[in-house]
């Protein structure tokens, strides 16, 4: 698990991190974002957690672009609104949550996809996203360049073109935990 310079506290690791507590508590986490193909923190260990679990395989032609907005919204919100700290994760801590971690600082300090992974790999060398969710960042960043400039880019952003994602099958989910269990959110339409 490493902290990723010039967020806050925001952290970036793997699977192996959340079978460490005492890490956990000892970076102060507050919320976790999970990019796996299982919930792997729906146990009452984690009830305290506010979670966030994006239902995604380490796969080029997987859609992750769709989910930067609520991914984006929920890192902000627990880093910005609620002072807290986050652990993004998934399986390796290469590919997946670097990913989601590099979306969120294209939208939040302008970076491209190149820079963005550039800054995540000062604390994280093994971060490595696979080509087709390097292409999604990058098609991200030309997205909100469209857009034009805003103080806060966690909205949703429409596509331009498609990219050989845009044939992957619909039903991935995902799941917001809190002290509450139990809210469900899909966001197959952002």
């Amino acid at each position: 698990m490493d902290r990723i310079p010039q967020c806050g506290k925001l952290y970036v690791g793997s699977l192996e991190a959340l079978d460490q507590p005492d890490l956990l508590e000892k970076a102060g986490i507050t919320h976790i974002l999970s990019v796996l193909e299982f919930d792997y923190c729906d146990y009452e260990e984690f009830a305290l957690f506010q979670r966030l679990l994006i239902c995604a395989e380490d796969d080029p032609r997987e859609d992750l672009f769709r989910h930067f907005g609520t991914t984006n919204a929920f890192i902000y919100d627990a880093l910005e609104k609620m002072g807290g700290t986050v652990l993004i994760h998934c399986a390796m801590g290469q590919s997946r949550s670097v990913t989601i971690a590099c979306a969120y600082l294209i939208s939040r300090n302008g970076l491209s996809a190149e820079h963005a992974l550039e800054v995540v790999r000062l604390a994280r060398a093994e971060a490595d996203p696979n080509e087709g969710f390097m292409a999604q960042l990058r098609e991200y960043r030309r997205a909100l360049e469209q857009q034009g400039p805003s103080k806060q880019s966690t909205m949703p952003v429409e596509r331009e073109g498609s990219l050989e994602t845009d044939n992957v099958e619909p039903g991935h989910e995902c799941r917001t935990h809190g002290r509450s269990p139990g809210t469900t959110r899909s966001t197959e339409n952002l």
